[in-house]
C-alpha cells in the first residue's frame, strides 16, 4: 500500500488524470444538474414537478428527480474536491 502512495504522490500521469476526471465530474454532472433543476423545478413545464397531474408515475417521477439532483450535486462536490486536491 505504501508503495501506491508514492507512486500516487510522485507520478505526474496521475495528477493530470485526478485533474481530467475532477474536470469530467465537474462539467458533465454540473450542466446536468442545471439543466435537470431548471427543467424539473423552475420551468413551467410539463417535466416540472410541482405542476405534475396526479396519479400514474407522479409520485416516482418526483423522487428520482430529487434524488438524481442529489447524485448530480454529490458527483460536482468530488469534482471540485478532486481539483483541489491536486
Amino acid at each position: 500500500m505504501a508503495h501506491l502512495q508514492d507512486y500516487k504522490k510522485s507520478s505526474p500521469d496521475v495528477n493530470r488524470n485526478n485533474k481530467i476526471a475532477g474536470w469530467l465530474l465537474l462539467v458533465s454532472l454540473g450542466v446536468g444538474l442545471l439543466i435537470g433543476t431548471y427543467e424539473h423545478f423552475l420551468s413551467p413545464s410539463p417535466d416540472n414537478v410541482f405542476r405534475l397531474a396526479q396519479g400514474g408515475g407522479a409520485l416516482q417521477f418526483r423522487i428520482t428527480a430529487v434524488l438524481l439532483m442529489i447524485l448530480e450535486g454529490l458527483g460536482c462536490w468530488i469534482g471540485v474536491k478532486t481539483l483541489r486536491e491536486n
